[in-house]
């Protein structure tokens, strides 16, 4: 196993060193800290070794914001800490001025229409992964008369891998922990300057190591529920219904 520290500031010889290193491997692992780092590489022969890593059977995975960087399009954190990018931010105003996005770091087709999110349920970060969702579609990244848009999300000390099937399961490191698929179409309102609602979602909840999402299909086995969310004007809260949205019952669903 090798680790490699690569600066903010890093030069083309150190990302050609980068690339030289990685490309010799078959895991790629990268660690949390700022996704703006990770986004100045973008094009890069650093992030085309990774993709390659990929492209050959191998496996590419992150933890915080190294899982941010894993979806089509990235909570980017070039105008603000991601810490700062709250629920409150995103239902309030989906087109807040500190927030921003990169697509296509990575290609993986599991996570195509997708954008992922971390520290999930202990920082209520549903609101803010929904609203990452409506701009998907607002800004016209995702398409189409009939768009659809999917979030996908782990809590803490939990990991969702998905394999060369295309099909997704969580790892735990403690004794609870869930991964969550969130798919959306077009939100209801999505205006800048104005609070963010968005009914007709639908949330899959991988519980336990049983369960399993099949992102080829989109469908698994897990609990399942619909989801809406309503924001307001600063610096009033937002609504989820249901209430608790991180552990509300569902039904059990598995694919037809």
């Amino acid at each position: 196993m090798q680790t490699l520290r690569i600066p903010p500031n890093a030069t083309p010889t150190d990302l050609a060193f980068a690339a030289r290193a990685v490309d010799a491997a078959e895991v790629v692992f990268f660690a949390g800290g700022n996704q703006g780092d990770y986004v100045a590489w973008r094009g890069s022969p650093l992030m085309q070794a990774v993709q390659r890593v990929y492209d050959r059977g191998g496996v590419v995975g992150g933890t915080s914001a190294g899982c941010a960087i894993l979806g089509a399009s990235v909570n980017d954190a070039t105008l603000a800490i991601s810490e700062s990018i709250t629920s409150k931010t995103m239902m309030a105003n989906p087109f807040d001025p500190a927030v921003h996005f990169t697509q296509n770091m990575l290609v993986f087709p599991p996570l195509a229409k997708t954008i992922t999110d971390m520290h999930f349920s202990v920082r209520d970060r549903m609101g803010r992964l929904v609203g990452f969702m409506a701009r998907q579609v607002a800004d016209g990244v995702v398409p189409g008369p009939l768009p659809v848009v999917y979030g996908v999300a782990v809590d803490e000390s939990t990991a969702l891998v998905i394999d060369k099937a295309s099909r997704g399961k969580i790892l735990r490191q403690a004794a609870t922990g869930s991964a969550f698929v969130v798919r959306g179409g077009s939100p209801d309102r999505a205006v800048r300057g104005e609070p963010l609602v968005y009914r007709d979602l639908r949330v899959f909840r991988l519980d336990t190591p049983t369960d399993h999402y099949d992102f080829a299909r989109h469908c698994g086995q897990g609990r399942g529920y619909p989801l809406t969310a309503v924001g307001f004007p600063a610096p009033a809260p937002y609504e989820y219904t249901p209430s608790d949205p991180y552990s509300a019952t569902g039904t059990a669903e598995s694919c037809p």
